[in-house]
């Protein structure tokens, strides 16, 4: 009983195996969302009001930004120079700086200022993004952080409340914008522009959590090869996308299924995998009540 019982325990342990495989290889296209990627932006250096900067290119000239930001022309009361940080506002005035992302479908989700005050005064500086309301600016060096997720924007204003402050770095958070993609993939024709599924799965690998989930339930409307049309999520049409991509890539032309078809093939094999695992874990149950039972016996 005991060596029947031990095949019984490998048979399953094996048999769960396979139902594991087949459900990651199920959703083999499937990637969870990437951490948020930064650019950072070093407006540093020595203490000091320099000089009026009044344009983007004057900005980028004095401290430079990495590939995919940029500053824009939204700016006021700016001083700065090579050697000199960041100083927006003065004595008594205020002033801001803006940056934008150079591909709009991304949005910018987190901002970290490191700031600290002008001067020594009353009218409590404080630093702020967008329109959010200013932190109180410290006296020292210090990180001020906003959350701009709700936005949805490619474009940041980073000003000061009260009184001038100096800008030691900035920090920008981004992922890419779920509802660009959406409508992208939405009007996208599949069959013929198969292609673009690389560039969306990028875009796709790079939303926050949240907006992973949201995707992959999000439902629209696509067409098949037939002209009819077809109910699907916004992951099932990009997951076809990619299907055409890499069979016509392979030259197997006459295989290939429409979307229906795979939409419905997928869901075949996630029933089978499911009943599967919950054969396993009857059996599984019954075995150890068995053990007991004879146990006790």
């Amino acid at each position: 009983m005991k060596k029947n019982n031990r095949k019984w325990s490998l048979a399953l342990i094996l048999f769960a195996s396979m139902i594991s495989v087949g459900m990651k290889n199920q959703n083999a296209y499937v990637t969870q969302a990437a951490a948020e990627r930064t650019f950072e932006i070093s407006t540093g250096g020595s203490l000091g009001s320099g000089n009026s900067l009044g344009s983007a290119g004057e900005m980028e000239e004095k401290y430079p930004t990495p590939n995919g930001i940029s500053w824009t022309g939204d700016m006021k009361s700016v001083y700065g120079w090579q050697g000199w940080r960041l100083h927006l506002g003065g004595a008594g005035s205020v002033g801001h700086a803006s940056l934008k992302l150079d591909d709009e479908n991304y949005c910018i989700t987190k901002v970290v200022v490191n700031a600290r005050r002008y001067i020594a005064s009353f009218n409590k500086p404080q630093v702020y993004v967008n329109d959010s309301a200013g932190q109180n600016v410290n006296t020292k060096d210090v990180d001020y952080t906003f959350d701009v997720s709700q936005k949805r924007s490619a474009t940041v204003k980073i000003g000061s409340k009260n009184e001038g402050i100096y800008v030691n770095k900035i920090r920008i958070y981004y992922a890419a914008n779920l509802t660009r993609l959406v409508n992208d993939i939405t009007a996208a024709d599949t069959c013929n522009e198969y292609n673009k599924a690389a560039g969306f799965r990028e875009r796709y690998n790079y939303l926050t959590n949240a907006d992973t989930t949201s995707f992959n339930n999000t439902r629209i409307s696509d067409v098949d090869q037939n002209g009819n049309t077809v109910q699907c999520t916004a992951l099932e049409k990009l997951e076809y996308m990619e299907y055409l991509a890499a069979t016509r890539s392979a030259g197997q032309n006459g295989q290939i299924q429409s979307i229906t078809e795979q939409i419905k093939d997928k869901k075949s094999i996630g029933w089978i995998a499911m009943i599967g695992i919950i054969i396993v874990c009857m059996s599984a149950y019954s075995i150890v009540i068995k053990r007991k039972w004879n146990k006790q016996k």
